[in-house]
């Protein structure tokens, strides 16, 4: 999996919080009908939402500040000598 910057997921969790705002008010639609005939589409309920946005606030935090910016390598020491 690649990894994201900081700034992607943000412009995703502010996406999420907005779809989640438009749900609140209603905006949303679930059910189309023209001539008798109708469609209804599967919607989302609020805690998918709330489970989107918290699974976002994760991965934010998880997020390095800057890509490769994670923590740094530890090595052992070389060793001098050949073991007979």
């Amino acid at each position: 999996m690649t990894q994201r910057t900081r700034e992607e997921i943000a412009a995703d969790l502010a996406a999420a919080r907005a779809a989640r705002t438009r749900f609140i008010a209603g905006e949303t639609i679930t059910e189309v009908t023209k001539d008798g005939r109708g469609m209804k589409f599967a919607g989302m309920k609020l805690s998918d939402f709330n489970a989107v946005i918290a699974d976002l606030l994760a991965e934010f935090e998880a997020a390095p500040e800057v890509l490769g910016a994670e923590r740094p390598r530890t090595r052992r020491s070389i060793r001098l000598g050949w073991s007979n």
